[in-house]
């Protein structure tokens, strides 16, 4: 084992737990299968210094870095290959490992070209981006926090991979940035990793533009990750969604019953450009500007799925707006409730407009809102069987130039505002129901054969096989022991 630093300052508590922990680190049968190098930047030690001192890791090893800090430096790992980076101590209250940019126009800690990779209880400030993963590399951590980057907090480029388990991307311009065909994983509250102070959500908040930007590749966010106030036009020029996607397919579902919070952002989640998403499992989109905006083209699916249903409510425009060709399901049960308000001219629960198609099948509930509890507009489509539409402060449904409806199965559409369907001259609905009180001219009677959509979101079961990957990378990355 190399020092690059003295440990004689170091106290009697962190030798007795560190020492012990690196020298078993490092054996195994007797057999040495990694080079470890300790790095004090309080006493003039440096990681990228120990990074360029490294040997190639040895065919059933890896090198470890243990980092204490606070360190000033820009790091910058390429071409290499099993490799643990990071605070030396994971458990309790023991301070993470800050990493502060010595210069603000290149990254924190920049990985390119690099495989098997683990990150550990790292801070990573005051850099252009705070961490950038790039060139095909394969990146897992837990406990990462980028905070306070004048670009991006994480950015993910050249099909590259990475998952994170807890930490967080707080006070950047864009909070997380992926692209080039590139693979995220996030998870928060992973119970494998011992509490400091209590086991903490992934929060990515307070960013200047959106809190993660996809830009054609795949994102899956595994439960609890709390995605609030990125609320734009902090910095010139920018958007502020939670999440925004243009041609990405995101797949945000609950894992170990620990839902997502998705909240306080000026659109909840933004699709563009032909993109897909499939929401599942007790997941939370409230208090935004728009909860979930669906457009160009994309498509999105509303799955019930243990822990229960996905909440869609307090958002001031619509609880979930179509246009543009965007295409919505809703399957199982459901919640769009208390959206709208009598200041926003496109209020309403669920908004579906220019030539755009929402379908809702199973027990979904579209209550409370202000405005309609479902709008269609311009050439617009929506099917419903078996929902309950009640107590909007307008219509139940309203159609309106050139839309249809069917409204069929058991679905209730009572104590709305202005009855249960409305529709102009040149809209019509079909119905097998009797709606009392609809001001609707073009009411055909009789049951519509059920279309058979082609949604082209992912699955429940690609999604799970998706999220399955990431934690079986992230756990072959195993901490020291």
């Amino acid at each position: 084992m190399r020092l690059l630093s003295e440990l004689n300052n170091r106290s009697s508590l962190i030798r007795s737990f560190i020492l012990p922990l690196a020298a078993t680190a490092v054996f195994l049968s007797g057999t040495i299968l990694a080079e470890d190098v300790w790095v004090d930047c309080a006493h003039g030690g440096s990681i990228q210094a120990a990074l360029n001192s490294l040997p190639a890791p040895p065919p059933n090893g890896r090198n470890q870095i243990f980092i204490q800090g606070p360190c000033t430096e820009n790091v910058s790992i390429v071409d290499q290959r099993r490799l643990w980076l990071g605070s030396p101590l994971w458990w309790g209250d023991y301070p993470m490992a800050q990493i502060t940019a010595a210069s603000g126009s290149a990254p924190v800690l920049q990985i390119s070209g690099s495989q098997e990779i683990y990150l550990s209880r790292l801070i990573l400030t005051g850099g252009q981006q705070g961490l950038s993963v790039t060139g095909g590399s394969v990146v897992s951590g837990d406990i990462i926090r980028a905070e306070g980057n004048s670009l991006w907090g994480i950015v993910l480029d050249g099909n590259s991979s990475l998952t994170i388990n807890d930490g967080a991307a707080i006070g950047n311009r864009t909070g997380i940035v992926v692209g080039g065909s590139s693979n995220l994983s996030l998870r928060g509250n992973t119970p494998w990793f011992p509490p400091i102070s209590g086991h903490q959500p992934f929060v990515i908040s307070g960013n200047g533009g959106s809190g993660i930007f996809v830009d054609r590749s795949k994102v899956s966010i595994d439960g609890a990750v709390d995605i609030h106030g990125n609320l734009g036009g902090i910095t010139e020029g920018t958007s502020g969604a939670g999440i925004e996607s243009c041609g990405g397919t995101l797949g945000i579902g609950t894992w170990e019953g620990q839902p997502n919070l998705i909240r306080g952002n000026s659109i909840g989640i933004w699709l563009r450009e032909g993109s897909q998403l499939s929401l599942w499992g007790g997941n939370t989109v409230r208090d935004n500007s728009t909860g979930v905006a669906i457009t160009e083209g994309s498509t999105a699916v509303f799955w019930e799925q243990a822990p229960g249903p996905v909440t869609i409510e307090g958002n001031l425009t619509a609880g979930v707006m179509v246009t543009s060709h965007g295409q919505a399901g809703f399957h199982g049960h459901n919640i769009v409730r208390s959206n709208g308000s009598a200041a926003e001219p496109l209020r309403a629960g669920i908004r579906v407009d220019g030539t755009s198609q929402v379908f809702l099948e199973g027990g979904n509930e579209v209550t409370g809102n202000i405005g309609p509890g479902i709008a269609a507009d311009i050439n617009s489509s929506v099917d419903i069987s078996d929902a309950t539409i009640t107590g909007n402060t307008e219509e139940g449904v309203r159609l309106q130039h050139m839309s249809i409806a069917a409204v069929q199965g058991t679905t209730i559409a009572e104590a709305n505002g202005d009855g249960p369907l409305t529709c102009d001259k040149s809209s019509m609905a079909i119905s097998s129901l009797v709606l009392k009180g609809a001001k609707c001219a073009n009411i055909e009677s009789g049951t519509r054969v059920k279309p058979k959509f082609t949604l082209v979101a992912p699955s429940l079961s690609e999604i799970t096989e998706r999220m399955q990957q990431a934690r079986s990378l992230s756990e072959s990355f195993k901490k020291p022991k």
